[in-house]
């Protein structure tokens, strides 16, 4: 078994009964047919692709590209730029397209997987879910922007609720918040807090002390110990490509649900609660959450995110 390849699969029939090579509807050989050019066109965008072997897997219908870690990297990143609209070279778009015409069309059940140093990651979802795949337009940019930081608490109120903070004798942050959050923010008075809030990075700085105080809206207040480790994973989340993120978000969830840390949990996914946040890692929380929909300490943190990614892609959940 090849350590590093990129996989097409037909995994069963419209009648969801599993499809061997050996054995192929009229339908089910069109469609493997596709995925044979689609692969093959993909191939050969991909440096030194010459050395790179495409194989079908004798009793199931798998296609496979198998090449060097580097070559299967390089495509890999071709798929996320693809993926996230931002492709120009038609010649790699165009595969990928036919290849989600084809996921999204006749009713068979399809699997496609990255495999780097036999590590496998699932990109099914991303292929069904997505827009049809075109060349790259341009793109709105991320509005806000999630920063954490250790501040004393100078002043808190209003009649719209918030709290002023000062990272320093010249800095001042003021933080827009529920009047819930005030309440217990408010004990905290002159003291130095750790909280995350969103920023809009287009107005956001801290470059000069003459400018007016900066303006974010509150995420979430911390102890020490979950302030290090939130901060610490966020900042190396932002550095990853979105199929790298999901990945990230899927282990540290499911790390806190097999510990029970159901509390700890909400707070973790308090970080991703803005409309900013890519969809599919809003339907992927949706998804990890499902058996816990009823959990008192989830329940109604699962139904914000829902209600939320409803108003985004303007459809009701069932």
């Amino acid at each position: 078994m090849s350590l590093n390849k990129v996989e097409f699969k037909i995994l069963k029939d419209t009648e969801d009964t599993n499809i061997e090579l050996e054995n192929m509807s009229l339908g089910a050989s069109k469609a493997f047919l596709i995925l044979i050019e689609s692969l093959t066109k993909i191939i050969e965008q991909t440096e030194g692709h010459n050395s790179m072997r495409l194989q079908i897997v004798k009793g199931s219908v798998v296609v496979s590209a198998n090449g060097s870690e580097e070559q299967i990297f390089q495509i890999k990143e071709e798929f996320n730029k693809v993926v996230e609209n931002e492709a120009d070279n038609e010649d790699v778009i165009k595969p990928w397209r036919e290849l989600q015409k084809l996921i999204n069309k006749n009713g068979l059940q399809y699997e496609v997987n990255f495999v780097e140093n036999s590590k496998t990651t699932n990109v099914t979802d991303f292929i069904k879910t997505k827009r049809v795949f075109r060349s790259k337009t341009v793109k709105t940019k991320v509005v806000h922007e999630l920063r954490f930081y250790e501040a004393k608490l100078i002043e808190i109120g209003g009649k719209r609720p918030n709290f002023h903070v000062q990272a320093d004798s010249s800095n001042e942050m003021i933080i827009s918040c529920t009047e819930d959050h005030a309440k217990k923010i408010m004990m905290f008075l002159y003291s130095n807090i750790k909280f995350s809030a969103w920023f809009n990075i287009k107005s956001f700085s801290f470059e000069n002390d003459h400018q007016s105080a900066q303006q974010g809206v509150f995420c979430d207040l911390y102890t020490d110990n979950v302030f290090a480790e939130f901060k610490e994973f966020y900042e190396a989340f932002e550095q990853l490509e979105d199929l790298d993120k999901l990945s990230l978000i899927h282990e540290k969830m499911y790390s806190l649900i097999d510990n029970k840390e159901f509390g700890k949990l909400r707070k973790f996914l308090r970080l991703f609660y803005n409309e900013s946040t890519n969809v599919n890692i809003l339907k992927t929380i949706l998804v990890i959450t499902k058996g816990l929909k009823d959990h008192p300490e989830l329940a109604q943190t699962r139904i914000e995110f829902k209600e939320m990614l409803e108003k985004i892609i303007g459809v009701q959940l069932q």
